[in-house]
């Protein structure tokens, strides 16, 4: 999903995309990162959790 993600941004950085496709490209970009964010965020509060219980 990250090497995804940095693809997409880089394709964005470099010009790839313009008009409508690069208004998709970055609302996607968004959205997909916060998505991953919020994942990993349940992840790491797992690992602690399971810590705690050993």
């Amino acid at each position: 999903m990250g090497n995804e993600l940095d693809k997409l941004r880089k394709n964005i950085d470099s010009g790839a995309f313009s008009g409508d496709a690069l208004n998709a490209a970055k609302s996607l970009y968004k959205e997909v990162q916060s998505r991953k964010d919020q994942l990993m965020n349940i992840i790491n509060q797992a690992r602690k959790n399971a810590k705690e219980f050993e």
